[in-house]
C-alpha cells in the first residue's frame, strides 16, 4: 500500500498544459493567456506586459526575472535586462556585431501585422540566437562570393 503522498502505480494524473498564468496588479490578479503576450519590459519594480489583447500594456506587480522564469519553457526568451519576448512573434532579427535587432510583428489596434523593434544585448544575444534556432532551424551561412 502506498505511503502519504506517493501515488499507486498506474494512478497518474495526466499532465494539463499551461495556457495561461496569473499576474498582481495594482487592484486585482489577473489572469492573461500565454499565447497573448507578445513581450514583457522591465518598469522598475513592475513590469509591462505587451498583449495582442490590450491597446496599453498591463502593468504587474512582478519583476522581469520573474517572468522570464515562468515563461522561458513556453517560447520566451530574454534580449536583455529590459525585454522578454514571446518567439511566435519574433518573424525576423537583424544583428550587429555586439548587438542584434529582433522585430515583433502584430498591431494591437487593427489586429494586423506590425513591426516592434526591440534590441537584444550582447549579454543575451547567444541565448537568443539558441532559442531562434530551436524553434525555427539553423542558421544557413551565406555562400562566399
Amino acid at each position: 500500500m502506498p505511503g502519504a503522498g506517493e501515488e499507486k502505480e498506474g494512478l497518474s494524473e495526466p499532465i494539463v498544459p499551461i495556457t495561461a498564468l496569473s499576474f498582481k496588479t495594482a487592484t486585482k490578479i489577473i489572469s492573461v493567456e500565454i499565447a497573448d503576450i507578445l513581450y514583457a519590459e522591465a518598469d522598475g519594480k513592475y513590469s509591462l506586459l505587451h498583449t495582442k489583447s490590450n491597446v496599453e500594456p498591463l502593468e504587474v506587480f512582478h519583476l522581469l526575472g520573474e517572468i522570464a522564469e515562468r515563461l522561458q519553457k513556453e517560447g520566451f526568451v530574454r534580449c536583455s535586462r529590459f525585454h522578454l519576448v514571446n518567439l511566435a512573434y519574433c518573424k525576423s532579427w537583424r544583428h550587429t556585431a555586439k548587438t542584434a535587432l529582433v522585430f515583433l510583428e502584430w498591431d494591437t489596434i487593427t489586429q494586423e501585422i506590425t513591426t516592434q523593434e526591440i534590441t537584444v544585448s550582447g549579454t543575451y544575444k547567444a541565448e537568443f540566437i539558441r532559442c531562434w534556432e530551436e524553434k525555427y532551424g539553423k542558421l544557413i551561412a551565406p555562400r562566399a562570393e
